[in-house]
């Protein structure tokens, strides 16, 4: 809505007017200085408004990046933060080269001061004088401070070539005659990254008149493909240049033929050089050199140097011209067939370059066809379907080799591959011929799950997972019976496994829902054909393969409740399975990953099925909780009780119910219960109370009762355990969150989803996403929570040791609780962010309360004849209360928050570091 965005653009202008009048204060400190470009980075852009505040900020930050009084780390996070918000401008109101210009793009008059104020001249200084400094003599660390400062310049070099005017072209070509030493690598690599600086326009010229071929001669070919390619980045930028200037297509070959014949042959050649395995997803060769790359590939720019310069086909099936593109294409894939029969990680070459040449031809029809905002390219430059047939046709046998002699490599190796199939297979959808070949080979890979002993398991489900827009619309049966075969990927013993297995989960819920449409009546005769919309079709003939029809769908969905279930029951298996994940193990973010993803896609699977499916689901999961302990699981198990009450309305209330059952208060205790048992279940009714919402007043005073038990009980686990108790209550009454995330779920809905519709045409009408907001009794329960943790605090503050531990882990728990509804003790205008519409009651409370607690404990736990005294060290755990009581000041001071609220420590003027520093 208009209202909401002016009001989000004043707030960022007012944020970014006070970054500015810090950045430009002459006497600021370095961290004054260091929040300031805190506050630019958070600060969102909401179409960069107003452009001339941004302006000032950029002609400030170029500023800062030439004193170096500042030092070396603020003047890279000057550089990273110019370099970002340059970009940002120039794609937001520079027109993209080839494309007609947006309406908003018509302020050149504001930029032209960016144009004059910026300089490469002043960057090339930089960079040299940095350089210079660190080939004087062995730096103290490596790499060096100024080593860093000059790896930051790098990207800056690369994005001032777009406001570098094209009469300065002539003057940046000459400055680097002097640098074009063969015998000194690292000089020619830094005259090569000056290049990049050269106006795009204007690189044409330097083509034409031999001196790139000057310079590429002067390093020899072989050992390493950045050297041997690095200077393809001036033919590539010709090659687009011409393509969009809206000129006639011409015979004039960029490269002479000999040039050309050269470049393919170093391209076929390092296609067997070996790569670094520890490296395997970069070609590096030099730790010191990798500034000159820009931490790219060179096969990128290969790659946009193929694929600007073929030229169109009128015929398909026809054979390629001889000398043009096509036909040196076509030999460049015969000799690279043979290097698709290898496993080894050298073969990193042959997929990065297969990669980036699918999707740059891909970008290139896209940028042809799209109607918004229009291509400037002249119509003899157009790709036409004939070109797609081709391209498919030489490409695709590449990539299936790849995929299926190569499928237990690196996961890089994998995920590239998939990736140019998918940019594939969108072109081979418009051509029932190559469809046909899609979708036999997606058949083939999908029987390979029902192989145990298979190891191309990952690469289907990377396959599988690239394909699913494609599938769900022309072959919706294959992507289920991929979905039953994929259940058995959710190993315990296999995390990787079980990650991608869920990830194609996930994926496949995203683009369709799970509603079963076997019982609708009233299905139209034809699905709308909606992904044709998306594809980019060729405005003179183009159409999509046909789809499923409404009897098909209506078959394949009758199997997705069975499949929910199998999902549901597949994650309880999983997790009796699993073992409790170390901190200490480098595989435990694996292990949590896999429930991670499989939550969301159990998440998705409720939300969309029908009720009486997404019911059963809840009340089975309800019924394990209650007759199930796993405290090795407890984690996994809690993400999945909360995903499904935020998925379900009704779900809070069940589980609870359970929960609260099982949680006997014998005396007004916990105590007939076993640790563990109490542990459980008490994690279980917090993760539910999660994002309980209105299911928690109505057990109020259940809820109450097991808390304060809880925080009475005599064993410490139980006692912490109530504490994170009362944060959960607090966080599912007071906290702004949603489930509101698969649409309105409509049988129109479904239909779109199932016809390869994105999100803004899946029928629905637009509306804002619903967040959960406290009602009269959840602030009344809230506020009531509140005043009585406040009194247990103080109380217990006064007993023994492990009545204030409990005191402090409540007192964190309380702030933490009501985080994003009273963040801190700031009121009336000072009270910014404003993260609430309520009156900030409670945060000036909690702060003078909890304040008063931690002033008088913090004396009392650091008493110098205890715990300091040596015998009486052994026996005591002060100092381990004493850094929780310090820790909670910083907590206090920082204001626990939700991640939706901002950092008040930077609010506050502190800046970087961890807790302990800060401590």
């Amino acid at each position: 809505p208009t209202e909401l965005r002016e009001a989000a653009v004043r707030e960022s202008a007012a944020e970014l007017t006070g970054a500015l009048s810090d950045l430009q204060n002459p006497d600021a400190s370095p961290e004054l200085l260091a929040y300031a470009l805190r506050r630019v980075d958070r600060c969102r852009d909401y179409g960069r408004e107003p452009l001339d505040l941004y302006v000032q900020i950029i002609v400030e930050l170029w500023r800062l990046v030439q004193e170096s009084k500042i030092g070396y780390w603020l003047r890279r996070k000057c550089v990273g933060a110019l370099q970002h918000k340059l970009r940002g401008i120039r794609k937001q109101f520079v027109p993209v080269r080839g494309l007609r210009p947006m309406p908003h793009q018509t302020v050149e008059a504001s930029l032209s001061v960016l144009r004059q104020t910026l300089s490469w001249r002043t960057v090339q200084t930089l960079m040299l004088g940095e350089l210079e400094r660190t080939s004087r003599g062995a730096p103290l660390e490596s790499p060096s401070n100024a080593y860093h400062l000059a790896e930051s310049l790098a990207g800056l070099v690369n994005e001032l070539r777009h406001w570098t005017a094209t009469d300065e072209a002539e003057e940046v070509v000459n400055s680097l005659d002097q640098f074009m030493d063969p015998s000194q690598r690292s000089v020619v690599l830094f005259g090569r990254l000056m290049l990049m600086a050269l106006p795009t326009e204007s690189s044409a010229k330097f083509v034409e008149d031999g001196r790139l071929f000057r310079w590429w001669d002067l390093l020899p070919r072989g050992a390493n493909p950045r050297f041997s390619l690095m200077w393809i980045a001036l033919p590539a930028r010709v090659a687009k240049v011409r393509w969009a200037s809206g000129a006639p297509w011409s015979a004039e070959p960029v490269l002479p033929h000999e040039r050309l014949c050269a470049l393919l042959d170093i391209v076929a050649g390092t296609m067997s050089l070996p790569v670094d395995g520890r490296h395997c997803d970069m070609d590096h060769f030099a730790e010191d050199c990798q500034w000159a790359f820009l931490g790219k590939t060179t096969y990128r720019l290969v790659a946009k140097f193929l694929v600007y310069s073929l030229e169109p086909l009128q015929k398909a099936g026809q054979p390629f011209p001889e000398n043009s593109m096509w036909a040196a294409l076509e030999m460049l894939c015969r000799r690279l067939a043979a290097c698709t029969i290898h496993t080894g990680a050298w073969t990193w070459h042959v997929r990065t370059f297969l990669c980036e040449l699918c999707r740059g031809y891909y970008v290139r029809v896209c940028r042809e066809r799209y109607q918004q905002p229009g291509c400037l390219a002249h119509e003899s430059f157009l790709m036409t379907p004939a070109c797609d047939d081709a391209f498919v046709k030489l490409t695709w046998p590449l990539l299936t080799d790849t995929l299926t002699l190569q499928a237990g490599g690196h996961d890089h190796l994998q995920t590239s591959t998939t990736s140019a199939l998918s940019f594939v297979s969108r072109l081979a959808v418009m051509n029932m011929q190559r469809w046909e070949e899609v979708k036999s080979f997606a058949q083939d890979a999908v029987q390979d799950l029902a192989d145990p002993m298979s190891v191309r398991h990952s690469s289907t489900f990377h396959l599988l997972t690239s394909l699913t827009p494609l599938l769900v619309y022309a072959a919706p049966g294959l992507i289920l019976e991929a979905a039953d075969l994929a259940l058995p990927g959710i190993d315990p013993t296999d995390p990787m496994k079980t990650m991608v297995a869920c990830a194609f989960f996930v994926n496949l819920f995203v683009q369709v829902p799970t509603r079963d449409l076997s019982s609708v009546t009233d299905l139209p005769d034809d699905l709308p054909s909606l992904l044709g919309g998306i594809l980019p079709l060729h405005p003179k003939g183009g159409q999509v393969v046909a789809g499923a029809t409404p009897g098909d769908l209506q078959m394949v969905t009758s199997a997705f409740p069975d499949l929910c279930h199998a999902l549901l029951e597949r994650f309880l298996e999983y997790v009796q399975a699993q073992s409790k994940p170390s901190k200490k193990d480098a595989m435990a973010a694996l292990e949590i990953g896999g429930p991670r993803l499989l939550s969301t896609a159990i998440f998705l699977a409720i939300k969309q099925a029908d009720a009486s499916v997404a019911n059963s689901m809840v009340e089975r999961l309800a019924e394990w909780v209650s007759l199930t302990l796993l405290p090795n699981a407890v984690k996994a198990v809690g993400m999945l009780v909360g995903v499904c009450t935020l998925a379900n309305n009704d779900a809070a209330g069940k589980i609870m119910d359970k929960a609260i059952g099982r949680l006997p208060l014998g005396s007004g205790s916990l105590s007939s219960l076993g640790e563990t048992e109490a542990l459980w279940h008490l994690h279980i009714l917090g993760a539910a109370a999660r994002f309980g919402g209105t299911s928690l007043p109505p057990r109020r005073a259940a809820l109450e009762a097991r808390m304060y038990a809880a925080l009475d009980d005599k064993r410490k686990a139980v006692r912490r355990a109530g504490a994170k108790l009362c944060r959960r209550i607090l966080a599912g009454l007071t906290a702004p969150y949603s489930g509101d995330l698969t649409g309105d779920g409509t049988v129109a809905e479904a239909l779109h989803r199932w016809s390869g519709a994105r999100a803004l045409e899946w029928g629905s009408p637009m509306r804002p996403i619903e967040f959960h907001t406290p009602t009269a009794p959840e602030l009344d329960f809230a506020h009531a929570l509140c005043e009585k943790a406040v009194e247990v605090v103080n109380t217990k503050a006064q007993g023994s040791d492990e009545e204030i531990h409990t005191s402090l882990s409540l007192m964190k728990s309380v702030l933490r609780g009501v985080a994003c509804l009273y963040p801190d003790e700031r009121q009336g205008v000072e009270a910014v962010p404003l993260v609430s519409t309520l009156p900030n009651q409670w945060g000036p409370r909690l702060m003078d309360e909890f304040s008063e607690v931690l002033l008088k404990l913090c004396p009392k736990l650091g008493c110098p004849g205890h715990p300091f005294q040596a015998t009486a060290v052994e026996a005591s755990g002060r100092p381990n209360l004493l850094c929780k009581a310090l820790r909670m000041v910083v907590g206090l001071v920082k204001g626990e928050r939700r991640p939706e609220v901002p950092d008040m420590f930077q609010v506050r003027g502190f800046d970087g570091g961890n807790v302990r520093n800060h401590v």
